[in-house]
């Protein structure tokens, strides 16, 4: 049982991301994840005063197809996300039959802070703030 549930199902995941051959090569579990750790980003780094979790709206649906491409290219959570050594990639493409891969890196050639999200907060700066303290709650003990 899924903690929450993404705010943009696999189908529609599949239609915005239709040209992206690392979403297109995941499997359904893979997708689901992505999905998931997509939301997670969205819930921890922005205020999206008025964003309906059962009814989001086509932006924030696309943003997390987005953020779920980013999670399996490994960009999403930190530099390099799942494990990579490559800094500064924005893209990468691989293909299997008469293999085939492309590696696009972000201008200045990579490594330092990139911004890899900064697709989904521009997307997302008519409804939603980014907040370095989205995510971040306080507990407090008497």
């Amino acid at each position: 049982m899924a903690l929450q549930e993404a705010y943009c199902t696999i189908a529609e995941a599949d239609a915005f991301l239709s040209d992206s051959v690392i979403w297109q090569a995941a499997t359904s579990a893979e997708k689901d994840q992505a999905l998931f750790w997509g939301r997670i980003w969205i819930d921890s780094n922005l205020v999206c005063a008025n964003l309906d979790p059962t009814v989001p709206s086509e932006n924030i649906k696309y943003a997390n197809a987005l953020l779920g491409e980013d999670y399996l290219d490994e960009t999403l959570l930190g530099s390099g996300g799942g494990g990579s050594t490559e800094t500064g990639v924005k893209r990468k493409k691989q293909k299997a039959g008469s293999v085939e891969q492309e590696t696009e890196f972000f201008e200045g050639g990579g490594g330092g802070d990139v911004d890899y999200q900064g697709d989904v907060k521009m997307l997302l700066s008519g409804e939603c703030s980014f907040s370095q303290t989205a995510g971040i709650r306080k507990l407090v003990r008497n």
